[in-house]
């Protein structure tokens, strides 16, 4: 049995699954986000402990009297700042991922070194969020508390220490803290002593999938579980989606689709992109390189348009997605020159324009409710095809985009991105690819499966695959030009002073 774990940022669910792929049991618990003001979001790392402790216990109370389990690993929201103190208590709640009370403390930096000197190093653009710039925040506002700090840490750190009782993190959830220099793969040093810190103020860095040692005697009594379960390092969710999914060598793409739609594309060296600032670094597998983008108006846009314009009526309410989707359906590619804009809370990779807003452009008499939904999905698939564009032309050779998320229910919106695309589509029917890929690095770690391609030929999860239309993939080039075009002139609107 393996068991795979994925603390989320607002819930955590654990699968038990044989070494089969037989699922045992899925277990989810959720947790609130703590938000005492404006830019402020955090979160208690005892609601983490508390999730995993219910959920695995649940787990755990439906494993056979014959089994037992040999290993679990943690896939783990990343960039979200734990301080604790010698003894490895938190001393404040956690500074989410989320939280942006650091925008100065970026302004400041960048005005200082510029934009390429953080991006060239870490891989990333600097954010006003992520482990980095949370620290040199608390330096800054509070200077007493960054002296109460014994060690800064992130949730994967800090729930590992908690396990095991050693205080270790992946490479990959390191690189994520923006702390971490991308060429060496090692804590950066100069990036340290910016944030004010040095090395014996962070974990230790070990690589994904090691053995990290077994479940402490406290750890395995409060998870109902034996001590000499093997934990094995794991990654950052997105990460662990992509083995779970399959995305493994260069020339993957891994397309997840939920609040937001994440691309995941992998290469067999780093490719930088000082014009884009596309964030780069490693997958977990050896000698494969990733560039990581997002953009916010995936799922969450949809779910904006269902619940606030695509309403059937007060009884019935909303209408449902495969409704919307359905609708869609009927109208042909570029819905009669409408599009749609979704970028309700501004846009991210490649355009990072924070200022622009959704737009519903060229609206005629003609136009009918199917309209609007057409425009709305390939709206947010436009940004999705601008991201993958912007890959390829910094160097990435995409030829299989592995897919999984709640969009990927949608056969019309899976077949337009295909079509947009061009790019033939492997999507996964496993809902839960995190914990999914998280069990299946407690499996080649603990030595149950030689290697990952193993591992997933043994778990056995069932794809669905999606074939570019030539002739749709030519019109939508023509309408992704316009609306590149468009977003411009728009841009400049918002954007202006």
């Amino acid at each position: 049995m393996l068991l795979g774990i994925d603390v989320g940022t607002t819930g955590t669910k654990s699968i038990l699954i044989r070494e089969d792929g037989h699922l045992v049991h899925s277990s989810y618990q959720g947790y609130n986000l703590i938000s005492p003001r404006p830019s402020y979001v955090e979160q208690s790392p005892e609601d983490w402990w508390r999730a995993i402790v219910l959920t695995v216990r649940d787990c755990a109370s439906h494993l056979p009297a014959s089994e037992e389990i040999s290993a679990m690993c943690l896939s783990v929201q990343s960039g979200t700042l734990v301080p604790v103190d010698k003894n490895f208590h938190p001393v404040v709640n956690a500074i989410s991922w989320l939280d942006t009370r650091g925008k100065e403390e970026q302004k400041i930096l960048l005005n200082q070194y510029g934009e390429e000197y953080f991006y060239l190093k870490t891989g990333w653009k600097l954010s006003d969020c992520y482990n980095f710039i949370q620290i040199c925040h608390i330096r800054r506002s509070d200077p007493e508390l960054f002296d109460r700090i014994a060690y800064f840490l992130s949730a994967a750190d800090y729930l590992t220490c908690r396990l095991t009782g050693q205080c270790v993190i992946d490479e990959n959830n390191a690189e994520n803290s923006q702390l971490c220099n991308v060429t060496t793969g090692q804590w950066d040093e100069e990036i340290l002593h910016l944030a004010g810190i040095d090395k014996s103020k962070v974990a230790s860095m070990i690589k994904s999938g090691q053995i990290i040692g077994n479940l402490t005697p406290q750890a395995a009594r409060e998870l109902g579980l034996n001590s000499n379960i093997k934990v094995i390092s794991g990654a950052q969710d997105q990460y662990c989606s992509a083995v779970g999914v399959g995305a493994a060598a260069s020339g993957d793409i891994m397309f997840s689709t939920g609040t937001s739609w994440v691309l995941l594309g992998l290469s067999d060296k780093l490719i930088y992109d000082t014009n884009t600032y596309l964030t780069i670094g490693r997958h977990i597998l050896p000698n494969v390189y990733s560039s990581f983008a997002y953009t916010p108006a995936g799922g969450a846009a949809m779910k904006w348009y269902r619940d606030h314009m695509g309403l059937s009526s007060e009884d019935t309410g909303p209408e449902s997605y495969d409704q919307i989707t359905q609708r869609a359906e009927a109208v042909e590619p570029g819905a009669n020159g409408l599009f749609f804009f979704p970028h309700l809370g501004g846009t991210l990779f490649p355009t990072w324009s924070s200022e622009s807003r959704g737009v519903l452009w060229g609206m005629d008499f003609m136009h009918t409710r199917a309209h609007i939904c057409r425009a709305v999905m390939e709206g947010i698939s436009f940004d999705l095809l601008w991201m993958i564009h912007s890959m390829q032309k910094a160097g990435y050779e995409f030829q299989t985009m592995r897919c999984l998320g709640g969009s990927t229910r949608s056969r019309v919106w899976m077949q337009m991105v295909s079509d947009m695309t061009g790019l033939e589509m492997s999507v996964s029917s496993y809902a839960d690819m995190a914990p999914l890929g998280a069990a299946m690095i407690a499996g080649v770690g603990s030595g149950i499966y030689q290697n990952y391609a193993q591992a997933r030929e043994a778990l056995g999860v069932a794809q669905n695959y999606f074939f570019p239309d030539s002739q749709k993939n030519k019109r939508y080039q023509e309408l992704f030009k316009q609306y590149c075009e468009l977003f411009q002139k728009l841009r400049g609107t918002f954007d202006a002073p």
